[in-house]
């Protein structure tokens, strides 16, 4: 497993770290088997843990159980976005996204009950499309009980390059797919996920020069905050080390981003603001221990 802080390419999904929870079933911006069907709720699916973790506050538990009311076992899920149980299966919607990344990151933690294995699947719809712009997925071993950084190059898996998807969908399972594989008390911890760029991508400038914006703490340690002066629609954040490589690429939203900036090195840095992906301001983070 590489370490968390020699990858380049970071870019947080809506609480990719899962330190916010709506309610005990699904953290904030995600979804749960749980969250969507209520009679099963508290069956253990998924749960938020505050004491295994792999950085910040908590993580996502996802524990595969037999449930009664469904006489077999199901695995736990936590997935990106929103979705709905129509009666009968559930349907995972995923969450607006736009862009091309190339690299899918997160920190997993595995412990299976006999063969079993862990899963996970990532899509991203195209824009005004009715097919996957991307579609791929895999299975997740053991971990022997430590945390480990999964750094996965996905450029290989675009089904079709052109146009920008809208939609992001990404899913995790404590029991891969196939429920005859299910094992009652495999699980799976889940945090820092991340999808972005590997090689920095070329964006078009068109500088607002009324917007302004403000950088503090500057030096920074723990976190910078990027404030402008007015909302940003279709908002991004990306930051490069003086190489030109990319340390993080964040979406977001209003006129407010919080850069945990913890793991980086000390340095200077450049950030750029987009709207949807047109940059709109730029300028320093100096990051001093």
């Amino acid at each position: 497993f590489a370490a968390f802080s020699s990858i380049h390419a970071q870019t947080t999904v809506t609480n990719g770290g899962f330190e916010n929870w709506a309610d005990a079933y699904a953290p904030t911006g995600w979804t749960s088997y749980e969250e969507m069907i209520p009679p099963i709720q508290g069956t253990g699916l998924s749960s938020k843990d505050s004491v295994d973790k792999f950085q910040g506050t908590a993580s996502a538990k996802v524990t595969s159980q037999y449930v009664s009311l469904a006489q077999d076992t199901i695995a736990g899920a936590v997935a990106y976005g929103s979705g709905m149980f129509d009666g009968t299966q559930p349907h995972i919607y995923g969450a607006p996204f736009v862009g091309s990344p190339d690299t899918l990151q997160f920190a997993y933690k595995y412990a299976p009950v006999g063969a079993d294995s862990a899963g996970f699947s990532m899509q991203l719809h195209k824009a005004g499309g009715t097919s996957y712009k991307l579609q791929f997925g895999g299975q997740l071993i053991g971990t022997s009980g430590q945390w480990g950084i999964i750094t996965i190059p996905i450029k290989q898996y675009y089904q079709d390059t052109t146009g920008t998807a809208d939609t992001l969908k990404l899913a995790f399972f404590s029991s891969y797919i196939q429920a005859a594989h299910s094992r009652v008390g495999s699980v799976l911890h889940v945090d820092a996920v991340r999808v972005g760029y590997v090689n920095a991508p070329t964006f078009i400038e068109n500088i607002d020069n009324s917007l302004v914006a403000r950088v503090f703490p500057n030096p920074a340690n723990e976190m910078v905050h990027i404030q402008t002066s007015e909302a940003i629609n279709n908002a991004s954040v990306i930051v490069y080390d003086m190489n030109g490589r990319v340390i993080t690429h964040e979406f977001g939203g209003g006129n407010n981003f919080e850069l945990v900036t913890s793991h980086w090195e000390s340095g200077i840095y450049t950030y750029q603001l987009l709207s949807g992906g047109v940059v709109v301001n730029k300028g320093r983070i100096v990051v001093q221990r």
